[in-house]
């Protein structure tokens, strides 16, 4: 968390709500970029970007119906439309289950969720 300067935002008294993917939909990354796990995490500016791309900083967004385009922690916007969540690229996370916290809600999903990054397709540099 402190890698991905979410300590703080994580930290408030939210509401916050966190998209989360499984550890399955991590290993679909991997495979998708061809890399390793130890590569996926020495990238820790695509990482910071990416795990701030699932945050959303104003749970109120999220809190009853899931619908509309929600701002996220990292500055970009994800659409949420029941349960399902689709990223600046067009991929679609499906939300698994939620898990009340606190200061929030955590929705697991299927999928890592990848944000807009100019210049370039975002994906970590292979081995």
């Amino acid at each position: 968390m402190e890698a991905a300067d979410l300590t703080d935002v994580l930290g408030t008294t939210g509401p916050v709500n966190v998209f989360a993917p499984t550890n399955e939909a991590f290993g679909k990354v991997l495979t998708a970029f061809g890399v390793s796990k130890e590569a996926l995490l020495a990238e820790t500016a695509f990482l910071a970007n990416a795990l701030q791309y699932h945050v959303v900083v104003d749970g109120a967004a999220c809190e009853g119906d899931l619908s509309g385009v929600i701002p996220t922690a990292q500055g970009a916007s994800l659409t949420v439309d029941g349960s399902t969540v689709t990223d600046a690229n067009g991929g679609v996370a499906e939300i698994l289950g939620s898990i009340d916290f606190a200061n929030g809600v955590v929705y697991v999903i299927d999928t890592v969720l990848l944000p807009p990054v100019a210049g370039d397709d975002g994906a970590p540099v292979a081995e």
